[in-house]
């Protein structure tokens, strides 16, 4: 359940609720072109995977069980929440379309694990299961700008050493593109709830937001302690914690406060982009070039 929103502009009842133009709240408005212009479909990545021979085959046993473990996370249901209170017809409009892409996320990674036919979750729970989601946004729970921050380090650091194992270390192509396109999403779901920070009357102080950052790192490096053997089969596990560490950094210098860590990537392939523009792995060409209409194009 959301927190008090007494005395927040955002949350304040307002006959314009429904009203978008004109804009009134640019950066938000902003994050919602930015992440508009990056749409793409689960089909834009689709499974095509050799399972011939022996070694694929165990590596692919393997690819599922990180995946399994990947779609536990869902945070549609606090999207959908917080989007029935709040005021903003921008922000409304961001939360709608990020709530589409978190059904592309599930339908994406559903594909996949199809394919893979993979069964069992071998690997033992995980903190970052929809209820345990629940219990870590009550614990956030003592204002909106508190619950906001909560939700945004959710976003990118709860999951990130999956993520980062599978870009990583996964012989699939299109499953690495695609998960590089999933997680850009979150981190730009993070940067959205950034920016309504901003504009909240009471803000978390930066005492609270490194807080709930080094418990979000914290939760995080719990939830894999007993997987390491299961990362090592993609990535130094050794290096995870450096990783968790340097996202829960990036996410503290987007606040402006200190970095609790001072911790570096360990992994190239791995990109953290909070508040940068975002760009689509994929995207649709246009269908209509300047004035001209084109007949041969297949709708």
């Amino acid at each position: 359940m959301l927190p008090t929103l007494a005395g927040e502009p955002l949350f304040a009842p307002t006959s314009d609720r429904f009203v978008l133009f004109p804009i009134r709240y640019i950066d938000i408005w902003d994050k919602y072109k930015s992440i508009e212009s990056s749409f793409w479909t689960a089909e834009s990545f689709p499974p095509e995977i050799d399972a011939t021979s022996a070694a694929t085959s165990t590596h692919l046993e393997y690819v599922g069980r990180l995946l399994e473990l990947l779609t536990m996370f869902d945070s549609s249901a606090l999207f959908r929440e917080l989007s029935s209170v709040v005021q903003s017809a921008e922000a409304r409009a961001f939360l709608g379309f990020a709530t589409m892409l978190i059904n592309i996320h599930s339908e994406f990674l559903g594909n996949h694990l199809e394919i893979l036919g993979t069964g069992a979750t071998s690997g033992g729970e995980i903190y970052i299961a929809p209820g345990s989601l629940d219990q870590w946004m009550d614990k956030w729970n003592g204002n909106i700008g508190e619950w906001m921050v909560a939700l945004a380090s959710a976003e990118l650091i709860f999951g990130s050493t999956l993520f980062v194992a599978l870009i990583e270390g996964c012989e699939i192509e299109e499953l690495r593109n695609g998960l590089k396109n999933v997680y850009r999403d979150r981190c730009a779901f993070a940067g959205f709830f950034i920016t309504l920070c901003r504009h909240l009357a009471n803000p978390p102080s930066p005492a609270t937001i490194q807080r709930i950052i080094t418990s979000a790192v914290g939760t995080e490096l719990d939830s894999i302690k007993d997987l390491m053997s299961l990362f090592d089969i993609f990535i130094d596990s050794a290096s995870l914690p450096s990783l968790v560490q340097f996202i829960g950094d990036q996410f503290a210098n987007e606040f402006n406060v200190d970095k609790p860590f001072g911790a570096c990537n360990p992994f190239d392939k791995f990109v953290v982009s909070i508040s940068g523009g975002i760009t689509a792995a994929k995207v649709t060409r246009p269908l209509v070039e300047g004035n001209e209409f084109d007949s041969s194009v297949e709708f």
